[in-house]
């Protein structure tokens, strides 16, 4: 049986059982919600900007939920189609988001 180990495996499993035992606020506060709401906006309105097949792949797949065979039997294309089409979408999202 091995005894020793490098100090960086050890940080990686401390960082581990850590995580696992971390708790979580989940205290509702008032500053906490309303900057939930004011990102929830900045979302939508991000989302909004987007072109119209953008936008309703990421409404079916993320809010949805729906599988990408699902999405692409209502949107009228292949799944893979639709993943691609779907990456693209988060991709312009991701820069709008960061444009601000």
């Amino acid at each position: 049986m091995k005894r020793e180990f490098s100090l960086d495996q050890y940080a990686a499993a401390s960082r581990s059982t850590a995580q696992k035992w971390e708790l979580k606020d989940s205290t509702e506060t008032p500053s906490r919600i309303l900057l939930n709401r004011e990102q929830e906006i900045l979302m939508a309105d991000a989302v909004s900007e987007l072109p119209e097949d953008y936008q309703e792949v990421i409404m079916l797949r993320n809010l949805q939920r729906l599988s990408f065979k699902q999405v692409a039997e209502r949107m009228n294309r292949s799944p893979g189609a639709v993943q691609m089409l779907w990456l693209r979408a988060l991709n312009q999202l991701q820069e709008r988001l960061e444009r601000g």
